[in-house]
């Protein structure tokens, strides 16, 4: 069952779809050192800057914003898609219920890891190899107050921390997703709602406590919010994984 979902998720078309998408907008966010690169002159800054610009630091990046999108589209709705063919039925009389959900679980959370980690780390790696370190007379980025030692000692594994933090991100609301869709009948709604929470969450709530800000989850701005302290992203994080899980259980214990 393990094996069937995860070939079902990571050879779709929606998975690749979700990826390039992803490092489209990666792309757009850097734009601007992309096209000084093909004037035959390195643009100035570190590699590591010119990463964090496109991944969220920047006025022109997307994929910080889009983020919750991305999760979605690789496999979040194949459950209901399973609901509507049949094919979750018949597993009720295989009996296999158990390892359905489990395999569920792992095929969607992966495949949002996946969606998001994929482009980022090559995108670093394109600015580590491509675009390169620049003169840096000033800093492009201003206000790095996480892990100071390896953003200057270690600049790559610093940037690395970034990309596995999108790929979690990823998991999180792809299975926040997948558990909407199980309580709700309309996919594309369910779909829609992480994006909602999260212009929500940066657009009101945001204004009465920065920790309760979604969007700072990718740029792991939650990381040094004095409220609620180093660990907050990860109690965020797994609030919100928690929540989809539960919602998952209970919708197919009711469709079932």
């Amino acid at each position: 069952m393990v094996k069937i979902e995860l070939h079902r998720a990571f050879c779709s078309k929606s998975f690749w779809t979700a990826c390039i998408l992803g490092f489209v907008m990666l792309v757009i966010g850097g734009w601007e050192y992309v096209e000084y690169y093909f004037t035959g002159y390195v643009s100035q800054g570190t590699y590591l800057e010119k990463f964090l610009v496109s991944y969220g630091y920047g006025a022109a990046s997307l994929i910080a914003v889009m983020f919750p999108v991305l999760a979605v589209v690789p496999y979040c709705m194949s459950y209901r898609k399973d609901m509507d063919s049949g094919f979750r039925v018949y597993l009720n009389i295989k009996g296999s219920v158990g390892k359905y959900r489990s395999a569920k679980l792992l095929a969607v959370s992966g495949s949002g890891f996946s969606a998001l980690f994929i482009p980022c780390l090559l995108w670093l790696l394109i600015c580590c190899f491509i675009l390169k370190t620049g003169k840096t007379e000033f800093s492009i980025i201003h206000g790095i107050y996480f892990a100071e030692g390896l953003y200057t000692y270690a600049p790559f594994l610093y940037g690395m921390i970034y990309v596995c933090n999108a790929g979690l991100q990823g998991a999180v609301f792809s299975v926040l997703a997948l558990g909407l869709s199980s309580v709700i009948k309309n996919k594309y709604l369910a779909a829609f709602l992480p994006f909602c929470y999260c212009i929500f969450t940066a657009a009101v709530l945001d204004t009465y406590n920065m920790a309760l800000n979604a969007l700072t989850l990718f740029t792991i701005g939650q990381y040094f919010n004095d409220t609620i302290g180093y660990w907050g992203i990860l109690a965020y994080d797994a609030i919100l994984a928690m929540l989809g899980c539960g919602l998952f259980l209970r919708g197919d214990n009711t469709e079932a």
